[in-house]
């Protein structure tokens, strides 16, 4: 019951927070049946709030443990179907990490949905971290309470943000092929530690085909930069709010790939004429996507931003609240 008005209230925030969200794979969610869901995370607070909304099924996941500050704060926390994970402090952060992980097998055993971010922490630069293999012994422990006879696809998700930190961002979203647990039984029956080095490598390629994965942290300034000016110039603008392309993430990716691959003097070159390019932006008071043709549109759709107005301030509570409570609480 709560879960439900939650998501209701969420769905219409981010509605109201994002510009819109391309997707794509939501049919590789079965309608029932276990299932773990593998996105990175570069939002500590949107990502799983994104996935809740798409999704239809419930979804449970893992947030951390240092909010659950008492026990009526963890009786609500669970009734949003968040279970708390801690880093290793001591024998009771770990007791209680055995309680979390426990829960997490039995909602798999009835059919629920689990969302793990294998990555550990929240980050807003778009470099996709090495992958903890706790939720790879999530599932096989979950399995082998069935005598390995359970089956669980593991769903490799990128979430990307065009600007993290601000409202009125695009959201890209992919949910690639199932990873199938039963696949990977006989080498963990036989060498677990070697066959859990290999799903979570599996899962990184896997996970890396849904997001902009920057390989050198040095040039995550300018690619961010060069990617807005891109994908200001992107063709495939859409009113609809949910939009099912990967277009969008292949010309991101794009971008990523052709700034990774060029020879230093290049990558020095760009960085200088983005960095001119920006300081003459910034001495007219102009945006990049001021000079986009496809940032232009017809007068009559002002009336839809004079009615945004009246939308606004809803849409700021909505999205206010949540994380002034979070935050008092954390």
């Amino acid at each position: 019951m709560i879960y439900g008005f939650v998501k209701f209230l969420m769905t219409v925030a981010l509605r109201l927070y994002y510009r819109r969200i391309y997707v794509t794979g939501l049919e590789n969610i079965a309608a029932k049946g276990p299932v773990i869901i593998l996105p990175n995370h570069n939002s500590s607070l949107m990502d799983a709030a994104i996935l809740g909304v798409l999704i239809r099924r419930p979804l449970h996941f893992f947030a951390r443990g240092d909010v659950f500050t008492s026990n009526f704060v963890s009786k609500l926390l669970a009734r949003f179907h968040m279970l708390p994970v801690h880093h290793h402090e001591g024998r009771k952060t770990l007791d209680q990490n055995t309680q979390s992980f426990s829960k997490a097998e039995d909602i798999l055993l009835k059919g629920g949905i689990i969302i793990f971010f294998p990555e550990g922490s929240s980050h807003i630069d778009k470099q996709l971290k090495p992958l903890r293999k706790g939720v790879f012994r999530l599932a096989f422990n979950t399995a082998a309470r069935k005598n390995y006879a359970l089956d669980i696809p593991m769903i490799p998700a990128g979430i990307t943000y065009s600007k993290p930190t601000t409202w009125r961002a695009d959201v890209i979203v992919h949910l690639g092929t199932p990873i199938l647990l039963s696949d990977y039984i006989p080498g963990y029956l036989s060498n677990p530690a070697a066959t859990l080095l290999q799903l979570s490598k599996i899962a990184y390629k896997a996970m890396e085909l849904q997001v902009p994965n920057i390989i050198d942290a040095s040039l995550n300034d300018v690619t961010a930069g060069c990617t807005e000016i891109v994908l200001n110039d992107f063709s495939y603008h859409t009113a609809h709010w949910q939009s099912a392309t990967r277009k969008r993430l292949e010309q991101e990716k794009a971008v990523y790939h052709s700034l990774g691959s060029a020879s230093q003097h290049t990558r020095e070159k760009i960085s200088t004429t983005y960095q001119r390019y920006t300081a003459l932006l910034n001495e007219s008071d102009l945006k990049d996507k001021t000079l986009s043709p496809y940032f232009h549109f017809p007068g009559w759709n002002y009336l839809f931003l004079l009615s945004g107005i009246i939308l606004f301030p809803i849409g700021f509570l909505l999205n206010a609240l949540p994380l002034l409570v979070a935050r008092k609480i954390s």
